[in-house]
């Protein structure tokens, strides 16, 4: 399968870079801060989507989980292993009643510790580290995952085109 990109998504993911690389160098002048300011303001917003899913994940409410995501043919989740992956919202709407079924309804819990990500246009992409906790027939489970995603806003609100959740998959 091939994940076809149009220009104008490849430049705003290349100025995303081009605009951390920057924050990293320490040196940029009083108007790049005030912008890096303004991208960091938007990290509650994307992780206010990512919140929303987690919380439609933990009810098993599949529709207000599809609601996060971009609608169309192209918008993916990705897991940890080779071909997991996920596309179109046939498939994303499957994948995620499987994963209702890995965990008791309303006994998922999750700390982030780790986070960043930016917005640069209508363009958007976050990163985080959480932990979790759940339980599975009433035993308690523990574990960690990194998440990544894209988001494109459209209509004036965001939705991610692309998640990827990775963890040891040990439960």
């Amino acid at each position: 399968m091939r994940f076809l990109i149009s220009r104008k998504r490849w430049a705003g993911g290349v100025c995303v870079v081009a605009a951390l690389f920057l924050q990293a160098q320490g040196s940029e002048p009083r108007a790049q801060k005030k912008s890096h300011q303004i991208q960091d303001a938007y990290v509650p917003q994307i992780m206010a989507l990512l919140q929303k899913h987690d919380d439609a994940v933990n009810r098993h409410d599949l529709d207000t989980v599809v609601e996060v995501f971009a609608p169309g043919p192209r918008t993916v989740v990705m897991g940890t292993g080779p071909n997991e992956r996920w596309q179109g919202m046939e498939q994303i709407r499957e994948a995620y009643q499987q994963i209702f079924k890995a965990f008791d309804e309303g006994t998922m819990t999750r700390q982030c510790y780790w986070r960043t990500g930016g917005i640069s246009g209508d363009m958007g992409w976050v990163a985080t580290t959480c932990k979790f906790s759940d339980s599975k027939q009433g035993k308690a489970r523990q574990y960690e995952v990194n998440v990544t995603g894209v988001l494109e806003k459209q209509q004036g609100r965001w939705y991610f085109t692309s998640l990827h959740v990775s963890n040891v998959n040990d439960r």
